[in-house]
């Protein structure tokens, strides 16, 4: 009985493993189809396993969702981010080390990024993003942090609070006028460049 049991959920995980992923933006699968390595015009669960090095770029892109399918990236590059962005589904990428986007995209106001728990991230490399508020302070294990944003408007919504683990902080163009670097008692080197505003640091 103990072997008809095992041998179901053998069978029942080999399914799972081959399954086709279903995206919810059929932009997103497009962007993605580089990692389709049987050229079958889908991306089964197997095939995103084997990815540990993933870039894309998120023209059009309105959901993030079956990117959690990727849960052995270690690194993730996103070109074009739309400002509108959702990315939560970040959330499920369990493995995820290196987080860079570069260059947010919008027709409407500059929105806000608000990052889900990724309890393994290491680093966040935002290069040319342009949103109104940036909260990092659920990524508690991460180290490096980078963000150029010379057509920033952001102002004080900039929150590294709490990011006990962070060493290095680079910060060029942003338009915050304070910056509070209180809980960040393992920062080794801060790097600040066109900080034209800041009047405060406070560490």
């Amino acid at each position: 009985m103990k072997k008809i049991i095992l041998l179901l959920l053998f069978f029942v995980s080999q399914i799972e493993y081959a399954q086709n992923i279903t995206f919810t933006d059929p932009d997103l699968k497009t962007a993605l189809l580089n990692y389709d390595t049987n050229f079958d015009g889908e991306i089964s669960v197997a095939e995103a396993l084997n990815v540990y090095s993933l870039s894309f770029t998120g023209d059009y892109i309105t959901s993030l969702n079956g990117i959690e399918y990727f849960d052995n990236t270690t690194q993730l590059l996103i070109y074009n981010c739309p400002l509108s962005l959702d990315i939560n589904s970040l959330s499920g990428m369990s493995n995820l080390e290196h987080l860079t986007i570069n260059y947010t995209i919008s027709s409407q106001s500059p929105n806000f990024l608000l990052f889900p728990s990724l309890p393994n991230l290491k680093s966040v490399d935002l290069f040319n993003v342009n949103f109104n508020t940036i909260d990092l302070t659920t990524l508690t294990n991460c180290q490096n942090i980078r963000i150029e944003s010379y057509s920033s408007s952001l102002s004080n919504n900039f929150n590294i609070n709490n990011l006990t683990q962070l060493k290095n902080l680079a910060l060029a163009g942003l338009l915050t006028s304070q910056l509070n670097l209180f809980s960040n008692f393992n920062l080794d080197t801060i790097t600040i460049d066109h900080l034209e505003n800041i009047s405060s640091l406070e560490q």
